[in-house]
């Protein structure tokens, strides 16, 4: 039986195979509207899987910010050979009240 969450989300080799990655969204949403990211930046919460990094790859990213790692380390030897830079944020202390 599914539990609520695999209902919801669909959820096929630990993957939503019904939503689609942030940086996807990010590169379709810039497609559709024309504007050109070639040479940019790109600001993530974790680095990119590696599907996502190749669309990046391809869209003319030149530099990947991101806080902490994801799941693949196979983008930052590609990464290293594309010369896209890859930046991973030092991590921020919560502030006390």
């Amino acid at each position: 039986m599914l539990s609520p969450f695999e209902i919801q989300f669909h959820m096929e080799g630990n993957h939503c195979v019904r939503t689609i990655h942030p940086e996807m969204n990010a590169i379709i949403q810039a497609a559709k509207h024309g504007i050109r990211i070639e040479g940019s930046d790109l600001y993530v919460t974790a680095s990119p899987c590696w599907i996502c990094f190749k669309m990046i790859a391809n869209a003319g990213v030149r530099r990947i910010i991101f806080g902490e790692f994801y799941n693949d380390d196979r983008i930052f030897e590609a990464a290293r050979e594309l010369d896209i830079e890859m930046l991973l944020l030092p991590p921020t202390q919560k502030q006390k009240p």
